[in-house]
């Protein structure tokens, strides 16, 4: 069986079809993170605790309103 580009995205899209939003939002965070690594210096990790921060703000003031 000759495995194509095309069975490569269906198997790609199908993942990503599966995945709940809290997997999303997760898998989300890490790329933020990883990318705020490259400007500000910081490890990921780090980020990721200050997008936890933001993000626990933000859910509270929504929860507030």
């Amino acid at each position: 069986m000759t495995i194509t580009p095309e069975h490569i995205e269906a198997e790609h899209k199908a993942a990503l079809a599966s995945l709940t939003e809290a997997q999303r939002r997760a898998i989300q965070r890490l790329q933020q993170a990883k990318q705020r690594a490259h400007f500000n210096g910081r490890f990921p990790d780090e980020n990721l605790k200050l997008i936890f921060e933001a993000e626990a703000e933000t859910r509270m003031r929504r929860q507030a309103a």
